[in-house]
């Protein structure tokens, strides 16, 4: 930390000031904690793009942030859904799935300040739970390893709540409930077809339930008591193949208790061979860790062959013999 507080110190363009409240915070945040930017080597005269590093990696690990530096990084975290919904567009067009899902996750540990390094870092979503806390949840008998698991737990069965107030457990426990659980299904149909052939426009048809809701109340406002703005709850249903390609990539918000969303994939501009296909489905959150869901999604696809023949209707048949438009005006 002393030989990085030194070379802060001679960047040109940062106040000494700034610099000693820097060096303090990249002291705090230690070696293994402050991830530095690659081809640092090549960015050492820009001040502003070390001093934002060293806040957001203080802001995901929830450090006190001195007084001079707030109104910068809550510049950097109002502006960071424009640059996240623009790299998501480039990667929406370069097909690039792992990518995407790391940059979605980058949103969620944005929107909720958490550094993400395992599974039981979700936790500290819930209010007042410090690693003391967490540390009992997760370990000995009833002990779950995320925020997910936690939610899913009758109240009474709940651990690591008996050394808060009442007031406080009831903040966690009231927490807990408006946190979205979903239930995801799917279905993969032709419209107006039994079958799925070579060719064919296929929908994904995904279904999402808020099982943490009752019936008929709908999703409140997001979470996010250390993100400067409010956020919308929104949801990212993405098809892949092989764990790397995007196939259908769609952002969607409803605060309804159940919503469907269709995703339009293949089709004649990317044909399907018969076969039997098997894709990865992803309905990722764009504001909380730890509560996406991943499946899979099966269907087979026949050859156009072996559709059967289109028989018409007689009466459609007949309205080939009735006169058209023009023919009756023309009496």
């Amino acid at each position: 930390p002393g030989a990085a507080g030194a070379a802060i110190a001679l960047i040109p363009g940062m106040d000494p000031a700034e610099a000693k409240d820097l060096n303090k915070l990249i002291a705090a945040l230690g070696p293994t904690r402050l991830v530095k930017p690659k081809h640092e080597k090549h960015l050492k005269a820009l001040a502003e793009v070390t001093k934002g590093n060293v806040l957001l990696h203080a802001y995901l690990y929830r450090l006190e942030i001195p007084p001079r530096f707030r109104q910068n990084l809550r510049k950097m975290l109002c502006l960071s859904g424009d640059l996240i919904e623009a790299m998501l567009e480039i990667l929406q067009k370069t097909r690039w799935l792992q990518t995407a899902l790391g940059v979605l996750d980058f949103q969620q540990q944005l929107t909720q300040a958490i550094m993400m390094r395992e599974p039981a870092d979700s936790l500290y979503q819930l209010p007042h739970l410090t690693a003391a806390e967490v540390g009992h949840i997760t370990k000995g008998k009833g002990s779950v390893k995320s925020i997910l698991e936690y939610c899913r737990l009758p109240d009474e069965q709940k651990k690591g709540l008996a050394s808060l107030g009442e007031a406080e457990k009831g903040d966690v426990l009231k927490v807990c409930g408006l946190l979205p659980r979903l239930e995801v299904t799917t279905e993969v149909l032709v419209e107006d077809e039994t079958e799925i052939a070579e060719g064919d426009l296929v929908t994904v048809k995904v279904t999402m339930t808020r099982v943490n809701l009752p019936e008929g109340v709908n999703a409140g406002p997001v979470h996010a008591p250390f993100f400067p703005a409010s956020r919308r709850e929104g949801w990212w249903v993405i098809l892949a193949h092989g764990q790397k390609i995007i196939i259908a990539m769609e952002r969607v918000e409803n605060k309804e208790r159940t919503f469907v969303h269709e995703l339009k994939v293949f089709g004649p501009g990317m044909p399907l061979e018969a076969g039997h296909y098997k894709f990865d489905l992803y309905v990722k959150s764009d504001c909380y860790v730890g509560l996406d869901v991943a499946q899979k999604v099966e269907f087979d696809v026949i050859k156009a062959s072996d559709l059967p023949e289109y028989v018409p209707h007689k009466d459609d048949l007949e309205l080939d013999n009735e006169p058209t438009l023009f023919e009756s005006l023309a009496g």
